[in-house]
């Protein structure tokens, strides 16, 4: 990875052996209630409206054409509870922000399927079934100007894409022009019915890239590493942003800088990724709880009352500390903390995303920020680390043994 200097050695698409089957709690940090957004290849946050993506016709009977499943079917309380296949966890999802997923059976009464890298059973009156091509919309990924961007559609009823996600580099193996599928973000399809084939047979044997699995650099990088960039060039970064996007303005993210740098250095958590976050919870740091609570993160913005339940801070700098201390050190990054399924941003097979969010696709955009960000500082962050990948298909949550010595 070129100028790469330290090595992290990281086991990704799998959840720790003392973590499997650990059912204490399904939901975590996420943000049910909180306004739709969606996010452009700048990183634009805009408000979206939200609202019940039903598809006219539904498939009854088992067909030939592809099939889709909708999680999208009850607008704004579009939340989703589902459990995982190869764990038995419990996981949710929430259908405003990511519309469809890999239709890949029905066993029972529920809905087999894949989304963001999860491999899950859902009630089949949760969900709805339908071809392929009565969808005015399917999420897919293209290349544009060397970046991957991911097309989210949050309402396949409508033809256009909430979110244009600029994911991370694009390799050499996915070609300007064309239409690519996926819903683990690691292998990629330009047949869909092919994709759904394969993961069904639980390979992945007719990707584009079989023996390369793509990893998006900052959605894998581990919090338990470091920014190269001080204060002022974080938050130098963050006027860029704002100023291009709002014009400038009021936002609680301006000056944290300090605040980001020293929370890594004291609690371990990168300065750069919390800066991302917090960009994509609070709107640049615009949102009506980050400006009326000094809430970057939406920390305890749940359920029904968004606004009414989430903490209120004395001022930014504590509510970066709150965040660094206590939910990513002592809580998401920790092994024994029920909510640790890796410590990185990742999707809803393994990382924070697993129960932070119920945006099946937060991690995915928070790194998206962090590209955008060290884009505008210079390109010093991207690959500085070399990441050790244990690249086992998102299909198959094996547990594998982590040793505390090298001797073990």
């Amino acid at each position: 990875m070129g100028k790469s200097k330290k090595l992290i050695v990281m086991a990704i698409l799998l959840i720790l052996t003392f973590c499997s089957g650990y059912q204490m709690e399904t939901r975590a940090e996420e943000h049910i209630d909180r306004p739709y957004t969606g996010m452009d290849e700048e990183g634009n946050i805009y408000a979206v409206e939200s609202e019940s993506g039903l598809v006219d016709e539904t498939v009854t009977t088992y067909a030939e054409e592809a099939q889709v499943v909708n999680f999208n079917t009850k607008g704004s309380a579009a939340v989703t509870e589902y459990t995982e296949a190869y764990t038995g966890n419990a996981g949710y999802t929430n259908g405003g922000y990511g519309a469809d997923a890999a239709y890949l059976g029905t066993e029972n009464g529920k809905v087999k399927f894949m989304l963001s890298g999860v491999v899950g059973y859902v009630n089949q009156n949760q969900v709805q079934i339908v071809k392929k091509s009565s969808a005015k919309s399917i999420s897919h990924y293209k290349v544009s100007d060397g970046w991957i961007v991911h097309a989210l559609t949050y309402n396949m009823n409508q033809t256009n894409y909430a979110g244009q996600i600029r994911v991370g580099k694009a390799p050499s193996y996915l070609v300007q022009g064309n239409t690519y599928y996926s819903y683990d973000g690691h292998y990629f399809y330009t047949d869909y019915s092919i994709m759904l084939e394969d993961y069904k047979a639980e390979n992945r044997n007719r990707a584009v890239n079989e023996q390369n699995p793509y990893f998006n650099y900052f959605q894998y990088l581990p919090f338990r590493s470091m920014t190269s960039y001080n204060s002022d060039s974080l938050d130098a970064s963050v006027e860029v942003m704002l100023s291009s996007m709002y014009g400038g303005g009021s936002s609680k993210l301006c000056a944290t800088g300090n605040s980001m740098i020293q929370n890594q250095n004291t609690y371990g958590v990168n300065g750069l990724l919390m800066l991302s976050i917090a960009a994509n919870e609070s709107a640049w740091g615009t949102s009506s709880i980050a400006q009326n609570k000094n809430n970057l993160f939406g920390l305890n913005a749940v359920d029904s009352s968004p606004g009414t339940s989430a903490d209120t801070y004395a001022d930014v700098n504590t509510c970066i500390k709150n965040f660094a201390q206590g939910y990513m050190s002592k809580g998401y990054l920790h092994p024994s903390d029920w909510r640790y399924f890796g410590g990185f941003l990742g999707n809803k097979a393994s990382g924070v995303n697993v129960k932070y969010a119920s945006d099946p696709y937060w991690g995915e955009k928070a790194a998206a920020i962090a590209w955008n960000l060290d884009e505008k500082m210079g390109n010093q962050d991207q690959f500085e680390y070399t990441i050790g990948i244990k690249d086992v298909l998102s299909t198959n949550h094996n547990n594998y043994p982590i040793y505390m010595e090298s001797n073990s």
